[in-house]
């Protein structure tokens, strides 16, 4: 639990927020990274210390999975699968949505980014 929170806090505000380094506390911003492993696409936030080199980083799914609803949601639905990202419009805001879903039915919690800084915008479950 204490990860998740400090995760959510860390990336929650998404790339150019300012955090502070993990290995020297001093203050860095956040930034935004995209890989394809695989094929498989992977969005994610990652901060990198010129100072002292520590370098830190989350996946989109990651900070989803440490929203406090989808924790819940995960104790709730323990076999539970995620999806593809999807790209959609947020109230006007370019978004990516994240979407946990359990196997077993069809209750699921979907986590919505603003897709340029992958800051939170809105969580859902259903």
């Amino acid at each position: 639990g204490r990860t998740a929170d400090w995760s959510r806090q860390y990336y929650g505000d998404g790339a150019t927020a300012p955090v502070d380094c993990t290995g020297c506390g001093r203050v860095i911003l956040l930034r935004r990274f995209f890989e394809d492993r695989n094929g498989r696409p992977t969005d994610g936030l990652y901060a990198d210390c010129a100072a002292c080199g520590t370098q830190v980083s989350s996946s989109a799914r990651g900070i989803a999975l440490a929203q406090p609803p989808v924790r819940r949601f995960r104790r709730d639905h323990p076999r539970m699968r995620s999806l593809p990202p999807r790209a959609v419009d947020f109230g006007g805001t370019q978004a990516l949505v994240i979407r946990y879903e359990d196997v077993l039915g069809s209750a699921g919690a979907d986590v919505v980014f603003a897709r340029d800084t992958l800051r939170v915008l809105h969580v859902a479950i259903g």
